[in-house]
């Protein structure tokens, strides 16, 4: 009976320590990484700025359902279920930005993409800013899950579509 005591005494005191860690980190995270790539920016620009082509190239998206052009809207299906965006910047071919619209989850969700001209190729920096409502969401996607792997995976990504092996930084 006294090591079920100590057990859920523990569970609770790893509990607490997460959310008390937490309620100290702010709500909202950020991460940007960025590569290099040959192409130009127009070639880049064209994978970037067209969500309904992101299954072709983007592992973590199986479909994209377009549901508006002006502002453009889309719905993303994928490995963590659906998420809808809409494009708020779009400035061909320089900057890409979009936002989440899902009211019903914790985590809201702002993408930015910027290319510049670069030793004869292009730069892309992509920056990913989260607003995390839960504490113990923050504290787990801060210290327990490496946060900065979606903005990677994404860059690593586009680099395969483009037919280049990218090093981000």
């Amino acid at each position: 009976m006294g090591i079920v005591i100590f057990v859920m005494g523990l569970v609770v005191a790893v509990f607490a320590s997460m959310l008390l860690g937490g309620l100290m980190l702010p709500r909202r995270q950020s991460i940007t990484r960025a590569t290099l790539v040959r192409a130009q920016p127009d070639a880049v620009w064209s994978l970037v700025a067209d969500p309904a082509g992101y299954p072709a190239w983007r592992d973590s998206v199986s479909s994209v359902d377009v549901e508006g052009r002006a502002p453009l809207r889309w719905r993303e299906y994928g490995d963590d279920g659906s998420t809808a965006f809409e494009a708020n910047v779009v400035r061909a071919p320089v900057m890409f930005a979009a936002h989440s619209l899902n009211d019903d989850v914790a985590n809201r969700t702002e993408r930015l993409v910027e290319l510049t001209d670069a030793d004869g190729g292009t730069r892309v920096t992509y920056t990913e800013n989260v607003t995390v409502s839960n504490p113990v969401t923050r504290f787990v996607t801060r210290y327990i899950i490496r946060r900065g792997g979606g903005a990677e995976r994404w860059l690593t990504e586009l680099g395969a579509a483009l037919d280049e092996v990218v090093v981000v930084s």
